[in-house]
């Protein structure tokens, strides 16, 4: 039985995307019960990044709820799974919880099905946001001495002025490392200035530093300094990372799950990942506590184990639907889901009897 809750967490503070703020996530957990089995996962398209609408993700799992769950019954091979989605063809957010109870009930049915991680813990950036700079300053040692040693810093078009501020802290505290969100603002003048200014201090990487994110450009800059790109709005589809695992465009890869959807793909894509260039960053879309911990376990098994990952977004709910998880620079990826409290989904959209 399939049955579909939808839910609506609030902010910290507004969340930025798109031209609009945000006050909360909205998002459906999708809830499969057959004799023993009590599983959930979740469908949560983010304003401005995914291509879906929550509403249409809500239509497509109520049209097709009844498929869904007579598939789940039946289900008994990653290939199975794998298929299935590809003849569904499912909204990316659809697609990500679908794969994420057919993961659930294959460990379950039989633990040699279980897609599991290489490492027992996966290391987590911090997140430093568009700030002053003594708040930055502040924010950085308060987060180094829980533990955090990357730092996520997001830039604006004018960058250069954090350069003093990223050499006293790379001097206060030695084994920071840094990565630079441009989010698309920098001409190639500016990042140039500030690749010769920074040659010296410990950057993991520079991501998205150009409006427009040509090739040629990307690669000049890099042949010309030694820092390291990383792309994430300009890979769109499984199509694009294809091509940027191919063709070794870039450095690093900003993969987030939840708008990739297909997750057998997904896991087949980035197999071998010991041997793989680029490398790949896995990052929340601040999904509730239920679809992070999907995104955690998916970060140990196709996530670099040289690299954290974006995985701090608990700290930016006032509330969650599961009580347990914390704030943490390192996290383990146990499982797929764990059971959120229901009492805290807002709305039942499908019950029993109109999925049966």
């Amino acid at each position: 039985m399939i049955t579909l809750y939808s839910y609506s967490l609030p902010f910290t503070s507004p969340f930025q995307a798109a031209g609009r703020n945000w006050e909360k996530r909205e998002g459906v957990i999708l809830r499969y019960q057959h004799q023993q089995v009590d599983i959930a996962a979740e469908a949560a398209p983010l304003p401005g990044f995914s291509r879906e609408s929550k509403a249409e993700t809500e239509a497509y799992l109520e049209q097709n709820s009844g498929e869904i769950d007579f598939f789940l019954e039946s289900l008994k091979s990653f290939k199975e799974l794998q298929e299935k989605i590809l003849v569904m063809k499912p909204p990316s957010s659809a697609a990500f919880a679908i794969s994420c109870l057919g993961f659930q009930l294959l460990e379950q049915r039989d633990p040699a099905n279980a897609v599991k991680p290489d490492e027992q813990s996966v290391e987590v950036n911090a997140l430093i946001g568009l700030v002053p700079e003594e708040q930055l300053l502040s924010m950085v040692h308060h987060r180094f001495g829980e533990g955090y040693r990357a730092f996520k810093i997001k830039a604006d078009s004018e960058p250069l002025h954090l350069v003093p501020l990223l050499k006293r802290l790379a001097g206060e505290l030695p084994e920071i490392r840094f990565r630079l969100d441009a989010n698309r603002s920098w001409t190639y003048e500016t990042a140039c200035r500030f690749a010769e200014q920074v040659s010296e201090l410990p950057i993991d990487y520079i991501e998205e530093p150009f409006a427009d994110a040509k090739l040629e450009k990307l690669s000049a800059f890099k042949q010309q300094y030694s820092i390291q790109v990383a792309l994430d709005e300009s890979l769109e589809s499984p199509e694009t990372f294809r091509e940027a695992l191919d063709k070794h465009i870039v450095d690093v890869l900003i993969l987030k799950p939840t708008l990739f959807g297909d997750l057998p793909q997904l896991i087949r894509l980035f197999d071998r990942k010991a041997e793989r260039t680029p490398k790949v960053v896995v990052t929340s879309t601040l999904e509730s506590a239920v679809g992070r911990s999907a995104v955690i376990r998916l970060a140990g098994i196709v996530g670099s184990d040289s690299l954290a990952h974006g995985l701090d977004t608990v700290r930016m709910f006032t509330e969650d639907l599961i009580a347990e998880q914390s704030a943490s620079a390192h996290l383990e990826p146990e499982r797929f889901s764990w059971a959120p409290d229901f009492e805290k989904c807002n709305t039942r959209l499908l019950n029993e009897k109109s999925s049966s």
